[in-house]
């Protein structure tokens, strides 16, 4: 699990992150910013100064040996920040130097398009720990609606073969199905579970969750629309676990802050190319929206004040509820986020 954000634990964090002693819980490595869809509730095509590419692998190599170190201090090593990591060539590869360097709970987030069997078969034999499937529909015609220019039926079929795959010749990769749930497909959910809990396991871990669609920092929608009578306190005051947990570095090795920053990386937290990536996590700049967080003004900042991602987080329901998938937002001082 993450850092602890209660009250009576605040003075701590602050005090380490003024010492600069944070090390992140979550490493998350956008292999490929690009993507092979243009899905209805995501802003890979908003307009930015970034350029798509693919991360070079010696940049990545590079990062992972440096964080190799805090291998057992890391809960979650994601292969992918803002775009689709199956659509990069070395991403068996990637997967297999990580593992020998000790991480665990290595992971990527995939609409399946791409994840043909030969590509299936890779991830599996490099030991990849967690696919989680991106479908959010169960017919044609509410995916081409929302996950554009896929194929509903390849998807599926890609899907059931790796599957198939990993039960055949145990492999322990596990699988996560989540479902992001909008007005257009909302009434699937219920078939959307009771089709693929019919393939997944959850004795290996697999599972199945939704939660409601986001607004990515504002760039999505409207917080006051969005949210309408959820709007909540607790929420709003509440440090943002991402500040403290996940260092995630781009495709050309700059710091985003967060899921909301992964389109432009605008708070100049540093680049992996020209500082570590643990001193740039324990950076000025993180420490003064740290600082922001634990004194609950992180609304403060602009990004924040106008992001639903939390909310989201906090609605997250697990159809097996396994505590070992639960994130930051559901500890014991954070009753609030459940009520929504």
């Amino acid at each position: 699990m993450g850092y602890d954000l209660s009250k009576n634990n605040r003075e701590n964090l602050m005090k380490l992150a003024q010492q600069g002693k944070i090390i992140p819980t979550e490493l998350a490595i956008e292999t490929v910013f690009g993507c092979n869809a243009k899905c209805t509730m995501c802003f890979i095509d908003d307009p930015t100064t970034r350029k798509k590419r693919v991360m070079k692998m010696d940049l990545y190599e590079s990062i992972v040996d440096q964080m190799s170190p805090y291998a057992d201090q890391i809960n979650k090593f994601d292969l992918w920040c803002l775009g689709e990591p199956t659509i990069d060539k070395w991403l068996a590869q990637r997967v297999e130097y990580a593992k020998k360097k000790n991480f665990k709970r290595t992971a990527i987030a995939t609409n399946g398009e791409a994840l043909d069997e030969n590509l299936g078969k890779d991830l599996l034999d490099a030991g990849i720990d967690t696919i989680i499937a991106s479908i959010d529909a169960t017919d044609p015609d509410t995916h081409a609606k929302i996950r554009v220019g896929l194929h509903y039926e390849k998807v599926v079929r890609n899907f059931e073969n790796i599957i198939k795959l990993r039960d055949k010749n145990n492999y322990k990769t596990r699988f996560i199905f989540r479902f992001v749930l909008q007005d257009s497909n909302r009434h699937q959910y219920e078939g959307f579970k009771e089709y693929w809990s019919k393939l997944l396991d959850p004795q290996k871990n697999d599972d199945i969750y939704s939660y409601v669609e986001h607004n990515w920092g504002g760039y999505k929608g409207n917080k006051q629309k969005m949210l309408g009578n959820r709007y909540d306190e607790f929420i709003e005051k509440k440090p943002c676990h991402y500040v403290f947990e996940s260092l995630c570095i781009l495709a050309d090795g700059n710091l985003a802050l967060c899921p909301a920053d992964f389109l432009e990386g605008q708070f100049e937290l540093g680049n992996v190319k020209e500082i570590s990536p643990i001193e740039a996590f324990n950076s000025l700049a993180y420490k003064k929206l740290r600082k922001l967080n634990l004194e609950e003004n992180k609304n403060q900042i602009d990004l924040c004040s106008t992001c639903t991602i939390l909310y989201s987080n906090a609605q997250r329901g697990w159809t097996w509820n396994d505590e070992d998938n639960k994130g930051s937002l559901d500890r014991s001082d954070a009753k609030s986020y459940m009520k929504l």
